[in-house]
Parts: structure tokens; C-alpha cells; sequence
């Protein structure tokens, strides 16, 4: 399978600037034909009631402790996996930056905000950076049925990144709860190291599927900067994989 090597947008580069010192490397892998806008491109935003959901599940639940009765707000989700994927090729981690919704709705409104479903929809959307929901995170996704945790790594990367990296390569790291007061998931994370010679494809996830993504890459030095700034919009398992990565790897590579 051929994929092509292009110059990134600077554009996307120049949204990162304030946000991440030193040098945020993005794949040499995109196709001319992605549109230079593939994250920034939303419209319509609307909020609704959830009715039905394939992926979250929402209970209420009653129970006594220490003889007070509580009850607690649950979702319950999909188990998912990461991986902190480095190139030994050029000696940087592979990341993907996507635009995530709650991410943009909560960081665009404070949390003491009313959000009742009118007041949200009446918010102009439109007005709102959308850099709000632009997060940088480590590959990864959720388990799917009939796939072990490995398995299912292997083919996000390969959907996401574009390298088909052998499954043996996955080293389990660890498995952890998050937002434990909340949905209270399993995550597994992993560690991989890829090649050029492994890249396949220019990745960018599944658009039939709703989901778009951009490969950008990092070298060490600046995993370490990125790493002690106070304020990143990026989830916990990019900060634990970094934090691991540097502690484990980084002096060995």
C-alpha cells in the first residue's frame, strides 16, 4: 500500500504554538487530499437529551453506607486502551490530536454554568474557538467484542497512525480506573516502538465511522517540557504515558 510524505499545514502548526514550547513535529504521512481543515470543520451544534446510546449507559444507584442511604450518578462505558508509541526511526512519540466534543461543550462554559438543555442551546456554538476541543492525546480506542486488549491496540494503530506494528511489540504496562467518580472504566495502557518501515498507510482514523484525527509527533526533549506545564488540554493517560515513558524509556532509547 503506497501513502504519500507531505508537508504539514502550517496552519495546525500555528494553533499549537502557545500551547506546547519547543517543537511539535507533525507525521510527515498526510495525503494532499485530506482537507487542511479536517478538525476545525463543525457546524450545527445543537444539545439534546440522551435517549439511547451504543456506547454510555446511565444508571442511578441506591445504597446504604454506614446507615445513610446514598444514591450515585452512574455512566457505564466501554473498556478502552492506549499506547505510547514511539519511532525509533526518528526518535519521537506518536501522537493524534481530535476534536472532542466534551471537551469543547465543558471548556466553553464554567462549571457552575446552568446546563439545562436551553440555556446550553442557547449558546452561539459558532463563537466558541474551536481550538476549546482540540485535544492531544496517545493512540488508542476501545476494546471491541471478540478482540483481546493487545489485538485491539494493534488495529487503532493502524487506523489512526498508519503503522502496522507486529503485535508481539505491545508491551502491557498497566491497567487503570478513570474518572472514577463517574464511569469508574478500565484503561490498559501499552508501549510500542514503531519504524518507518512500518508505516503503511498516512492513518487519520476512520472517517466512516465519524472519526477524524491528525498525526502529530514529539521528540523527548519536549515530551519533558510538555509534561511540566500547568495546563494542558489533553487527558490523564497522555500525562501518565509521558510521565512513564521518561521514567522508564527515555534514558535507554
Amino acid at each position: 500500500m503506497e501513502y504519500t510524505r507531505t508537508r504539514f499545514w502550517s496552519r495546525t502548526l500555528t494553533h499549537w504554538k502557545h500551547q506546547i514550547p519547543g517543537q511539535l513535529q507533525p507525521s510527515r504521512y498526510f495525503s494532499t487530499k485530506r482537507p487542511k481543515t479536517v478538525l476545525e470543520d463543525i457546524k450545527g451544534m445543537t444539545v439534546e437529551p440522551i435517549r439511547e446510546s451504543d456506547y454510555l449507559k446511565t444508571l442511578k444507584l441506591q445504597f446504604t453506607q454506614n446507615g445513610r442511604k446514598r444514591y450515585r450518578d452512574v455512566a457505564r462505558v466501554h473498556a478502552s486502551i492506549m499506547v505510547v508509541l514511539y519511532n525509533r526511526t526518528r526518535k519521537v512519540i506518536v501522537l493524534v490530536r481530535q476534536f472532542r466534543p466534551a471537551v469543547f461543550v465543558c471548556g466553553a462554559i464554567p462549571s457552575t454554568a446552568d446546563n439545562s438543555i436551553e440555556s446550553l442551546n442557547s449558546i452561539d456554538w459558532s463563537k466558541v474557538p474551536l481550538e476549546t476541543g482540540i485535544t492531544l492525546e496517545i493512540p488508542g480506542g476501545i476494546i471491541d467484542e471478540n478482540m483481546t486488549a493487545a489485538e485491539a491496540i494493534k488495529q487503532e494503530v493502524l487506523e489512526e497512525c498508519g503503522y502496522d506494528v507486529p503485535l508481539s511489540s505491545f508491551e502491557n504496562i498497566g491497567e487503570f480506573r478513570t474518572s472514577t467518580g463517574v464511569s469508574g472504566d478500565a484503561q490498559t495502557m501499552f508501549y510500542a516502538e514503531c519504524t518507518d518501515d512500518m508505516k503503511v498507510s498516512e492513518g487519520g482514523g476512520k472517517p466512516t465511522n465519524g472519526e477524524f484525527v491528525e498525526v502529530v509527533e514529539m521528540s523527548v526533549p519536549d515530551v519533558r517540557k510538555f509534561i511540566n506545564q500547568k495546563v494542558v488540554n489533553a487527558n490523564c493517560a497522555l500525562l501518565i504515558g509521558m510521565q512513564w515513558f521518561m521514567y522508564f524509556k527515555a534514558g535507554k532509547i
